[in-house]
């Protein structure tokens, strides 16, 4: 078999893991959004939108790729077993996260002041937005994340998407039945992203304790704030930026539909944009793994073996999206409202 042959299985077998995640949390969103809207209302349900965005919205412009910076610097140590070069890579990428946490509270709390006043909340909503900010430094899981694709354990993606979706459906679920408020939903919301912090930084532990044979030393890793190695800061600032701008427009979108028409036109712009964000899933699938098959391709120099997947993986793209246009078309929301 050749050696491009063996990089598509990898690549396609590791997109089979988060495929499954996918597909369970497409599946759970609809079930979800559809008891939440049942259960609150058009307005109640944009005002749950409106707070998740805001925090949303928070963190991720203050966030720092760390997993990026994990799997650029740390794929040579690991492969060599470096594993005192291995952990301070880890240290500094996770020292990133909390730089990124502190920064999203700061930004959160500011940006939910000016958005309530200038949205015309009610002082209770603009109280569960505060209380929902809690959450904020919980978002930030790109070390572990990237300790999970720098050792290949993909299997281990789907299982924290299919909880955390299964975790806020069943938690609408209960909600719609004991006809409970937007508090109630807010909290279900908030919950998931606390479940999939927890489920992200103890399996990133146990890889590294199974794997690469490290057990970190946290009071290093938190605390050596001066350790970097050449390059590492540029790196994160460039790949951050371009992150950034990417993916913070979906979430200030909803914003500005939610300041300017109102909660129940939010929510509805919203369902409308998952439809959408349904059909770029494959794109979205694929790049979290390509990356570290184009780094590793890249420090081989092996240009055209680069230039082949790159291209490959683009058709295969332009097919399957082409298909989720058309389900999208002929299917639409008609079961969400």
């Amino acid at each position: 078999m050749s050696a491009h042959s063996i990089l598509y299985r990898r690549i396609f077998s590791n997109v089979s893991f988060l495929t499954i995640g996918r597909v369970a949390n497409a599946i759970c969103s609809f079930a979800y959004i559809s008891l939440a809207i049942r259960a609150l209302g058009l307005r109640d349900f944009g005002i749950l939108i409106l707070i998740h965005s805001l925090a949303t919205t928070a963190s991720t412009i203050t966030r720092l790729q760390s997993w990026q910076t994990m799997i650029h610097f740390g794929d040579a140590p690991f492969k060599t077993g470096d594993e005192g070069l291995l952990k301070q890579i880890i240290g500094f990428c996770v020292r990133l996260d909390l730089l990124s946490a502190l920064a999203a509270i700061i930004f959160g709390l500011i940006s939910v002041i000016f958005y309530s006043f200038t949205s015309g909340w009610s002082s209770q909503e603009r109280l569960l937005a505060f209380a929902y900010l809690i959450v904020c430094p919980f978002k930030y899981t790109g070390w572990a994340q990237g300790v999970l694709r720098l050792t290949g354990r993909f299997a281990l993606v789907p299982v924290t998407d299919s909880a955390t979706a299964l975790f806020r459906t069943f938690g609408a679920a209960i909600g719609f039945f004991a006809h409970m408020t937007l508090q109630f939903f807010v909290a279900v919301w908030g919950g998931t992203v606390l479940l999939d912090y927890a489920l992200f930084i103890f399996f990133a532990i146990r890889t590294l304790r199974k794997d690469a044979h490290i057990r970190l030393d946290w009071q290093s890793t938190l605390l050596n704030w001066k350790w970097r190695l050449e390059g590492m800061w540029a790196f994160t600032r460039s790949t951050s930026l371009n992150q950034t701008l990417s993916l913070v427009a979906g979430n200030v979108s909803t914003l500005i539909v939610g300041n300017l028409l109102g909660p129940a036109e939010a929510a509805i712009f919203r369902i409308c944009r998952q439809i959408a964000d349904g059909i770029v899933t494959p794109a979205q699938l694929l790049s979290p793994v390509l990356y570290p098959e184009l780094t590793r391709l890249r420090a081989e120099r092996n240009w055209k073996g680069l230039a082949r997947v790159t291209w490959k993986i683009f058709a295969i793209l332009c097919a399957v999206s082409v298909a989720l246009l058309i389900v999208s078309a002929l299917a639409g929301g008609r079961y969400l409202l």
